[in-house]
């Protein structure tokens, strides 16, 4: 039978062991090696044409567009595109791999399968990324991500492009849970998928290119998150034609007036 995105089944009990014992794991075949090119092959195009110079957005709220985005700050320099799914996907292919790795990434942490892709009361969801490092300047700053009550905050990784075929050196590194620094893109070739524990040190070593390339280091994976509500959120504004905040803004006018003058 036919998988989302081509993914195949792995032994998930072993990788749940593999986490719960090292911290990480990295799975080889995962991914048709043809349906990583299908997405590498969008995505470098999709970023040189277009990338908005805005902040990473950490704390999405619900109904936020989809959109792609470049940020340089003290703490990363990175491409990301983000794919909410209450949205038309940004690429299909792209899309349909997500969601397949975050439900298999949720049988391993023993949640439920679709988590994170369905909305409860406590706006927990996900969205996909395609996250691209340039040579020459992408890197990110060694951090631990947050742990959600009640969640294993296991991650999965897709490379989508490969050190020493596309970038000479830096790429994603973690320690692991001897205390070994581990040099994780090394150990990945295409159709590979990295599960770890997102609570572990991690980071991006700046991407170094390759002579005569100018590829960096590219990435799918799903992001976790706690959604923010739209009305408690600033940037819903940056989105806003002015037109139509002022159009709402009279409207509330209309009916406060509407509300005290006889009909």
């Amino acid at each position: 039978m036919a998988t989302l995105g081509g993914v195949q089944p792995t032994d998930e009990s072993r990788i749940r062991e593999d986490i719960i014992a090292h911290g990480y794991t990295v799975v080889h075949d995962v991914v048709p090696a043809a349906t990583v090119a299908t997405i590498r092959d969008h995505w470098l195009d999709a970023f040189a044409e277009s990338s908005d110079t805005r902040p990473v957005i950490w704390g999405p709220y619900l109904g936020e567009v989809n959109r792609l985005v470049w940020d340089a700050s003290p703490t990363h320099a990175f491409h990301r595109s983000y794919d909410f799914l209450w949205n038309t996907p940004l690429h299909a292919p792209t899309r349909d791999v997500g969601i397949a790795l975050s439900r298999m990434r949720n049988r391993i942490a023993e949640l439920d399968e679709r988590e994170g892709e369905y909305l409860d009361p406590s706006c927990y969801g996900i969205y996909i990324t395609t996250s691209y490092y340039p040579a020459g300047s992408g890197w990110m700053a060694e951090h631990e991500d947050e742990v959600d009550p009640g969640k294993r905050h296991w991650h999965f990784i897709l490379p989508i492009t490969f050190k020493g075929e596309d970038y000479a050196s830096g790429g994603l590194y973690l320690t692991d849970r001897n205390g070994n620094r581990v040099d994780v893109d090394a150990e990945t070739r295409p159709g590979s998928v990295v599960f770890f524990d997102g609570t572990r040190p991690h980071g991006v070593d700046r991407i170094e290119p390759l002579p005569g390339k100018t590829c960096g280091r590219m990435q799918l994976f799903a992001i976790p998150v706690v959604m923010e509500m739209p009305h408690r959120h600033d940037r819903i504004l940056e989105d806003m034609p002015l037109a139509r905040y002022v159009k709402a803004r009279l409207r509330r006018v209309r009916d406060r007036i509407r509300g005290r003058l006889p009909v």
